[in-house]
């Protein structure tokens, strides 16, 4: 081994081990951060059962000029929002009714995730759904803001109606249309001449793109091409719909990106005068 190429392994080895300790170093500062938030928390779960053995009063919440009541107990069910925060370091008097100068219109939920730690977001539309990540912000709820951020992610379909199956093309199950990772484009819904399928989305959503394919599950029952040129129709009452573009002939083989009229919708439905099918649908949010 020359004497050049022993000064360069040299040199390796010693930035590989100063990048050994950094990254020792990086973990076990981790791994205090992590010990000191368990204490932390230890310590606020502790005060907060003795706050609650003490008394769980009913609160009275002037939002907006709207009174909302709530048990002690409920703002302190989840950690470090701001109710949580201002009740342990006593800064509110909570003998007296609490003003708090926000709108009224979404503390409903507010009130209803901090009890249940739950929240149905499938009547919501895009509007309501910003509106209330908003809210969640500013009471600093941050298991809900994260939850609408997923729901805001993905649109998703919770009904599906169609003019009836064709043979035995498609497996006609919502949660293969739904299951947007399998693009193989072997499941998916067939639906008898004329055809239409009709899906519902989880909210009200605004887009003009969606990505589409057709069924390739038996060449032999079901021509993939099938459902070409079909329109694409929205609506946001089932009733009045618009046409908004129409499905790509190329669509047969590949999931194809299609653009369509920029539209808000709670229903989307696929018509032709044909057969109509999919094996692939997907709503690209904006």
């Amino acid at each position: 081994m020359s004497k050049q190429k022993g000064v360069n392994l040299r040199d390796q080895l010693k930035a590989l081990k100063n990048k050994l300790v950094t990254l020792e170093s990086d973990f076990t500062t981790q791994l205090i951060e992590v010990s000191q938030k368990a204490e932390k928390w230890y310590k606020r779960d502790e005060e907060v059962s003795n706050v609650l053995k003490i008394d769980n009063p009913t609160i009275s919440l002037n939002i907006g000029g709207q009174v909302f009541q709530t048990k002690l107990e409920t703002l302190l069910q989840i950690k470090d929002t701001l109710f949580y925060r201002l009740i342990l370091a006593k800064q509110l008097d909570l003998k007296r009714e609490i003003f708090i100068d926000r709108h009224y219109q979404n503390f409903q939920y507010i009130i209803s995730y901090l009890r249940n730690k739950k929240l149905n977001t499938t009547n919501f539309t895009t509007k309501q759904m910003d509106e209330l990540y908003e809210e969640a912000q500013f009471y600093e709820v941050t298991e809900l803001t994260d939850l609408l951020d997923e729901e805001k992610r993905e649109i998703t379909f919770i009904k599906f109606e169609f003019s009836g199956q064709y043979s035995t093309a498609g497996t006609n199950k919502l949660e293969d249309i739904n299951n947007f990772e399998d693009r193989t484009q072997m499941k998916g819904i067939c639906a008898n001449s004329p055809g239409w399928i009709t899906f519902e989305l989880n909210r009200e959503v605004e887009f003009d793109e969606i990505e589409i394919g057709g069924w390739k599950g038996n060449s032999g029952v079901w021509a993939s091409s099938n459902g070409s040129g079909s329109q694409i129709l929205t609506s946001t009452d089932k009733t009045t719909w618009v046409n908004v573009g129409t499905i790509p002939a190329d669509y047969a083989n590949i999931i194809k990106k299609t653009k369509v009229t920029n539209s808000k919708a709670r229903w989307v439905k696929l018509q032709g005068t044909g057969y109509v099918g999919v094996g692939y649908f997907r709503i690209m949010k904006k």
